[in-house]
């Protein structure tokens, strides 16, 4: 009996080694670059088709040591994996770069979704691997047209600089009557046959002339023009998002009213900003053509984020890679709307 129970801890430890070493069925994941050819979350329900041409901007390879190395788009991103069983998989990622990509990038939402990864599926040059809620990553080992700088080449330099919107002058001109200073002209002397009824219908001329004229001057003067109630303000509150739309990846949705505090901006007076997004916090920098209108164009360049996998049914990953792509703002009675270059939206109140 005692044997037995010898062996069968000394088979358990086998395995446990041959998979640290990449030796046994984990050989399909490890010695290879995976590039990224669709991904899709369940809830909340996306799907993300990603073209020949930028796949190299999305891989993973996994290490025979237990580590991973990512391309996250322009960025860069590492960390530990661990398999157990015939196809479980945990994926911890760690530290990631934080260079701006560009519109639209799916460095963020891709970093998360590896946190998300349950269990993995290698058959012939293709790879999946499934998440948390259902949805999958879906690989091919063949490298596609390379159109970026690879994953061995380190991160790259944002390609897409961040454009600051030029301000429009809106010239206001206040039309003020400006009262009349002219002087009417004489009537001419009167000859010397003019008669005493001529002369008094030329007083009483003169006289209706100059009540006019004062009359004129009186009436004249510009009306004060009412001090305007000053409108919302982009800064000195938070935001909290209620819903969402995206065009790349497709996904609209609405948030729970008690996660709406759990995803929110502020818009500081000194031109950065911060953001909550579930378990996962951002800060960057805005740039709106004129902060104390109702509505204008408006530039967000995150900047160091946290990347953490919240729980199941999160909208973190995709509530950043919207933010990313705002293009302008409108400011209402009761609330906030974000418009982003892909012509999807943000709403917050």
């Amino acid at each position: 009996m005692r044997r037995a129970i010898v062996m069968a801890v000394v088979v358990a430890l086998s395995g446990v080694f041959l998979t640290g070493c990449g030796v046994g069925p984990t050989d399909q994941l490890t010695g290879r670059t995976w590039y990224l050819v669709s991904g899709a979350e369940k809830n909340p329900a996306w799907q993300w088709s990603v073209p020949p041409e930028v796949q190299d901007r999305y891989t993973i390879h996994f290490g025979t040591d237990a580590t991973f190395s990512s391309q996250a788009d322009c960025n860069r991103l590492a960390g530990s994996w661990q398999a157990s069983g015939s196809d479980r998989v945990t994926i911890t990622p760690g530290p990631m770069t934080m260079a701006f990509c560009g519109e639209p990038s799916f460095d963020i939402l891709y970093a998360g979704l590896l946190g998300q990864v349950r269990t993995w599926n290698v058959a012939s040059t293709g790879m999946t691997l499934t998440l948390a809620d259902g949805g999958r990553l879906d690989y091919t080992s063949t490298a596609p047209p390379s159109s970026s700088p690879s994953a061995e080449e380190g991160p790259a330099e944002a390609t897409v600089a961040p454009t600051t919107p030029t301000p429009t002058v809106t010239a206001t001109v206040t039309a003020t009557q400006t009262p009349s200073t002219s002087t009417p002209r004489p009537s001419p002397p009167p000859t010397a046959t003019v008669t005493a009824t001529t002369t008094a219908t030329a007083t009483a001329t003169a006289t209706a002339t100059a009540t006019a004229t004062a009359t004129a001057t009186v009436t004249s003067k510009p009306t004060p023009t009412p001090t305007p109630t000053p409108g919302p303000d982009l800064t000195g509150r938070t935001w909290q998002l209620t819903a969402f739309a995206l065009k790349l990846p497709l996904f609209t949705g609405s948030v729970p009213q008690d996660q709406q505090a759990s995803y929110t901006i502020q818009f500081h007076p000194d031109g950065t900003f911060t953001a909550r997004a579930d378990c996962n916090t951002v800060n960057g920098t805005y740039s709106p053509a004129d902060p104390s209108g109702s509505s204008g164009s408006l530039s967000l360049v995150p900047g160091p984020a946290t990347i953490k996998a919240c729980s199941e049914g999160s909208y973190g990953d995709l509530y950043i890679t919207a933010i990313a792509g705002t293009a302008g703002f409108i400011l209402e009675s009761d609330g906030l709307r974000l418009t982003l270059v892909d012509s999807g939206t943000l709403e917050y109140r």
